[in-house]
């Protein structure tokens, strides 16, 4: 563990075990979510829920329990409310709450799936019934497409009025046709060092590098890694664009892959 890391685990084991739940809760409002999820592999498991809960806001726990081991998501989330957790799933990204989906036990992710508006648990549903070992299975259904006849300013203005969870995405955007067909790819450096005027179109690389469905994960790491992708579009038999597979679900692969191996 980092420094960082040790610390924060010594500090919340001491505070935890004077019952001291204020202090506890202001080190956790400083800490960042990925940090609390490896810190509660070190911390006895009767605190888990305690620390889970102190945690500052909603938000900040449906991150950690997205960053969270999989043999320790159960003793969460069992016995929770499944309206709470469904406020959680919502505050996730599609492919981290059927990540988190997948760990559950069958009759809570139909109640959760069940608790859902209708195009939410459709989203979730259709990434479930992918292999969880291919690009369907890792990938983000969160992405940033525009027609190929926008130009760079209208381009622009669509990503300053976007989603917030989509600008976050936002590596590069991808450039579609009327059809719906994946036919380019643009960076965000383009964007701004051309002329306003200028159309997607002129901006795009139309050779995209990009993944089926039905690739394997290893493959889309190696993808990733060989061109220095931050993300991989991934698209169906058709040719359009279904989501992308982000940097840090490449960095997961790759230690999955690592860890099997070893």
């Amino acid at each position: 563990m980092s420094p960082r890391l040790q610390l924060l685990l010594e500090s919340l084991q001491k505070l935890l075990r004077r019952g001291a739940h204020g202090p506890v809760r202001r080190l956790l409002q400083r800490a960042r979510p990925m940090d609390v999820a490896v810190v509660l592999r070190f911390l006895d498991e009767r605190h888990h829920g305690r620390v889970f809960d102190l945690l500052p806001d909603d938000e900040t726990r449906a991150e950690t329990l997205a960053e969270l081991d999989p043999h320790l998501l159960m003793g969460l989330v069992e016995g929770r409310p499944v309206a709470e957790l469904a406020e959680l799933l919502k505050l996730m990204g599609g492919d981290d709450a059927a990540d988190l989906l997948a760990e559950l036990p069958e009759e809570l992710r139909q109640q959760l799936l069940d608790a859902l508006k209708p195009h939410e648990a459709e989203e979730v549903e259709d990434l479930l019934g992918y292999d969880e070992e291919t690009a369907g299975g890792i990938m983000s259904p969160d992405f940033f497409a525009l027609p190929e006849t926008l130009t760079a300013t209208e381009a622009i203005q669509a990503l300053q009025a976007s989603d917030e969870d989509d600008i976050e995405m936002a590596y590069y955007i991808y450039a579609i046709n009327e059809h719906g067909h994946l036919v380019g790819v643009v960076s965000l450096r383009a964007l701004v060092i051309n002329p306003p005027h200028t159309q997607l179109s002129e901006l795009m690389v139309s050779d995209v590098i990009s993944a089926k469905i039905d690739t394997d994960q290893e493959e889309v790491a190696r993808i990733a890694a060989r061109y220095n992708l931050l993300a991989v579009p991934v698209v169906d038999a058709g040719n359009h664009l279904v989501g992308i597979v982000t940097i840090d679900d490449v960095i997961d692969v790759i230690r999955e892959e690592a860890t099997e191996d070893i």
